[in-house]
């Protein structure tokens, strides 16, 4: 009879940035022995334990910040016969972050199983101490709805004026590197460019132009942050994680950027999501 091993964590970040380091950061980079990872399936690569152990993978199923499984063979601790096992990793949205859990399975000896259940736990541990490093000043809101990720995609995507600009909106915000501004004259002025777009679950806006005229300092503040827009499920209900990247509390225009984003994104864009209201009239 077959035996696995089972661990669960939590985070305090949301799916999207638990899959980017679980793919592509340093640490993974270590595990991997600096090889070129690639989340996709049938790529072949080597896993290094904590303990210098060699295990030969191959990615088996992707589903972008949901799983990412892979083949595992390696030489039994009990008696050095090679045998193929399978690393099952799946990001859980929840509320307040994401809960990872990595599932181990095929193993055929107990041993085995204390083996690399001791080492999985040091991986974990490492991983732990990564995530915690990751800065999570910027400005952030979370809204939860009773729609699909495509509805709440498309809301976001398609009709923007609707939502936040109005009038004052111009240019188009559905495709990469699509770029739109908005410019409540005398007041606020951005420009920004559409640089991630991932269907139902991800949209990046860079603010590449920036003048905030009721600054006294410097108006450009804007200028180089990132609006990100992640979309998950949990259960039946889609949640979204709205960051505004680099709005962190020393900048002047923190406080009352803080205010317009929690209006924004738990007012307007709620409302127009659950009720297909706009908050702006668009003649």
């Amino acid at each position: 009879m077959q035996k696995k091993i089972k661990h669960t964590w939590f985070f305090n970040h949301s799916p999207q940035v638990v899959w980017e380091h679980l793919t592509r950061s340093e640490l993974i980079e270590q595990w991997l022995g600096k090889t070129d990872f690639q989340p996709v399936a049938g790529h072949k690569f080597r896993f290094i334990s904590p303990y210098g152990n060699h295990s030969i993978c191959e990615v088996l199923e992707v589903k972008p910040f949901t799983l990412l499984s892979y083949s595992w063979q390696k030489n039994s601790a009990i008696d050095n016969k090679p045998f193929t096992s399978r690393v099952i990793w799946t990001l859980i949205p929840k509320r307040t972050g994401t809960e990872l859990q990595l599932v181990h399975t095929g193993f055929t000896s107990l041993e085995d199983v204390v083996a690399h259940g001791n080492g999985w736990k040091v991986c974990l541990k490492q991983f732990e101490e990564l995530l915690n490093k990751v800065e999570h000043k910027s400005f952030t809101a979370t809204i939860e709805v009773a729609k699909s990720p495509q509805e709440v995609f498309n809301c976001i995507t398609n009709d923007v004026a609707k939502w936040w600009g109005g009038k004052d909106l111009e240019g188009r915000s559905k495709k990469l590197n699509d770029e739109f501004i908005i410019n409540h004259p005398g007041a606020h002025y951005s420009k920004q460019k559409l640089v991630e777009v991932v269907p139902g679950k991800k949209i990046v806006w860079l603010v590449t132009e920036s003048t905030l005229n009721w600054l006294k300092n410097n108006q450009h503040e804007w200028t180089n942050t990132k609006m990100i827009f992640e979309i998950c499920t949990k259960d039946d209900k889609t949640i979204l994680h709205f960051t505004h990247e680099g709005l962190v509390p020393e900048k002047e225009c923190y406080s009352m950027c803080e205010q317009g984003w929690s209006m924004v994104i738990k007012d307007y864009l709620f409302n127009f999501i659950t009720s297909g209201k706009a908050h702006f009239v668009i003649n």
